[in-house]
């Protein structure tokens, strides 16, 4: 074998591998990061907020401010529900992130509570942003292993090939 031909056979192994590890929309998952300020005029101990979009799939909540020390963090479906302890003050920002299958995420509902008085209704937030984290299908990593693979392999094939000559 030719050491052109041998460089032709590398090259289309790691081209049809790369071809299929392109990342499908099976393995995606969306970051949604959003904003809110506590403009209910009093300082709340607990925050719900609902999404539509999500497609029932709210995952892996972090809560950025206040303090993940100060926040406890429960979800369900499309609902996002956050303790606060101290309470959080009025003005003060909530800034959490959470995961979702789905990308077209978008604000249905939020509210305030508080330990004593009525639940007050949360203003849209300031800011919601979705961004798409593909992740790749095993199956897609297992075929660039088998072209990495075969790219070593014809390389030092190519070597013994060459040392005997």
């Amino acid at each position: 074998m030719t050491k052109r031909s041998m460089f032709l056979v590398a090259a289309l192994g790691l081209y049809v591998s790369s071809v299929f590890v392109s990342p499908s929309h099976a393995g995606s998952v969306y970051l949604t990061e959003v904003v809110f300020v506590n403009t209910s005029g009093k300082a709340a101990n607990d925050f719900e907020a609902t999404f539509t979009g999500t497609g029932g799939t709210i995952s892996d909540i972090t809560v950025y401010n206040p303090p993940a020390g100060n926040t406890t963090s429960v979800t369900g479906g499309n609902t996002v529900v956050i303790d606060f302890s101290p309470a959080l003050g009025t003005g003060k920002v909530l800034d959490f992130s959470f995961e979702t299958q789905f990308g077209n995420i978008a604000f249905s509902s939020g509210i305030w509570t508080y330990k004593v008085g009525a639940p007050i209704a949360s203003a849209a937030p300031l800011y919601i942003n979705t961004t798409l984290l593909s992740v790749p299908e095993p199956a897609s990593m297992a075929l660039l292993g088998i072209g990495m693979a075969s790219f070593f392999a014809f390389r030092r094939f190519f070597n013994k090939q060459n040392a005997n000559v």
